[in-house]
């Protein structure tokens, strides 16, 4: 008998986010899944074929090109990737007297701009429903080290990228994943092959 235990389940819209259990905790990304900066990708791309004219090492372009594109997202607006659906998911977490915090990879010293781009589309939440790894652990270990969830009935995990996913199921297999593959994103991850 052959079986498949599928990791997560892919979503386009946060309505497909089932909340049956009452007590339960929904944990979920903030970058290409409740927000994102239209063209950013495109325009970070084109800076990469610029610094490529530098001969810089791999790990110079990385930090150069992520320099830029967090640059970018400071100053640009931030658009929800999908406003009545998540609308609709905090209603449902509300009625199931449930609780939603935010885990981004962001760095902690970006809180005061996390917090704007959030309410820029529309979100509001208090300092304490966000989570920041600062991109140095995963966000399973993150969970693992700074989020109780023993308390709640069930929990709920949602983000855009396959590793943060397999990070949380790795180490809380019962822990229900969504990967966000919403529409108004742009296209897949690439990478500084490209």
């Amino acid at each position: 008998m052959l079986v498949i235990i599928m990791m997560s389940k892919q979503i386009s819209s946060f309505r497909d986010v089932q909340i049956i259990k009452n007590n339960t905790l929904v944990l979920c990304d903030i970058d290409d899944t409740v927000l994102h900066y239209p063209g950013w990708k495109s325009r970070c791309l084109d800076i990469i074929k610029d610094l490529q004219l530098f001969q810089l090492s791999k790990e110079e372009l990385k930090k150069d090109l992520n320099d830029f594109c967090n640059m970018y997202k400071h100053m640009h607006k931030p658009e929800h990737t999908d406003y009545d659906g998540f609308s609709a998911m905090l209603q449902n977490i509300q009625s199931h007297q449930g609780k939603l915090l935010f885990i981004t990879a962001r760095c902690k010293v970006s809180h005061e701009t996390t917090k704007k781009h959030l309410m820029q589309a529309g979100v509001y939440c208090d300092d304490q429903d966000i989570h920041y790894t600062d991109n140095i652990i995963s966000k399973g270990e993150y969970i693992q080290k700074n989020i109780d969830i023993s308390q709640f009935d069930d929990v709920i995990f949602i983000d855009d990228y396959v590793s943060y996913i397999k990070s949380v199921v790795d180490i809380f297999p019962q822990i229900t994943c969504y990967q966000f593959c919403g529409s108004n994103v742009d296209g897949d991850g690439w990478s500084l092959s490209s």
